[in-house]
């Protein structure tokens, strides 16, 4: 554990819509809707990118490191029930949830506090309240 300065979770408030695409898990292009949230965060509109768990970003490796190294380089967020990333910070559950496959299984992983730190307790609350 290290001390680590305050994080502003008011800029993750309002960036929760969803969007269902259906498309190949491993394409490597970018819909719509992620080149939108993309945009939004490097234009600092939205402060994170919001998601039940990387699978539902891509399951396409290199696509899914490209989507999170450029929201870092913006100074976004990516916030999962599992993971809190950010360019100063990173947050990991222990143990991890397994990822949700319906709605009743996301809220479920977003209301479980166990094995999170305060901070990530906090952003998942914060986003999700």
């Amino acid at each position: 554990m290290a001390e680590t300065e305050p994080m502003d979770l008011s800029n993750l408030q309002g960036c929760t819509e969803g969007h269902t695409v259906i498309e190949s898990g491993i394409d490597p292009g970018f819909d719509r809707y992620l080149m939108d949230a993309l945009r939004g965060i490097e234009r600092r509109e939205v402060g994170a990118l919001i998601t039940p768990s990387f699978k539902h970003i891509t399951r396409n490796p290199e696509k899914l490191l490209s989507v999170i190294d450029r929201i870092l380089c913006y100074g976004g967020t990516v916030l999962t029930p599992n993971y809190l990333l950010s360019p100063t910070y990173l947050a990991r559950r222990n143990p991890l949830l397994r990822p949700a496959h319906d709605a009743s299984e996301i809220e479920a992983r977003v209301a479980d506090p166990f094995g999170l730190c305060e901070r990530h307790k906090d952003a998942l609350a914060s986003t999700f309240s």
